[in-house]
């Protein structure tokens, strides 16, 4: 399965249709902050799965990776994107983001 990362922000990927791939990004919800994700209609997220970072037993406030398994369910060009935000914060136009073209070819 191809993985995009935060190398790929703001670039575009091309994904087979009716094919998996995954989008993995570092996030630390234990300070509130998470990703927000969506994507257009030609893609559809499978599953988000937080995996916390190895750390020493006690060790608090660490952080991990966010993974998005997607499924290329349309054709033409699609777009994932997410902002990297707490919840309950005002939106200020000067959150992280993170896009990702997906051009989905035909099988």
């Amino acid at each position: 399965m191809v993985t995009f990362t935060e190398q790929e922000n703001g670039t575009t990927g091309t994904i087979a249709a009716n094919t998996r791939f995954a989008v993995t990004l570092a996030e630390n919800p234990t300070t509130g902050y998470a990703w927000n994700a969506s994507t257009s209609n030609g893609l559809t997220i499978l599953s988000s799965d937080f995996q916390e970072n190895k750390h020493a037993e006690g060790m608090v406030g660490v952080g991990g990776t966010r993974t998005w398994v997607i499924r290329a369910s349309g054709t033409g060009n699609q777009t994932f994107s997410a902002t990297y935000l707490r919840s309950w914060e005002p939106v200020t136009g000067n959150e992280t983001g993170y896009s990702l073209g997906i051009h989905i070819e035909p099988q």
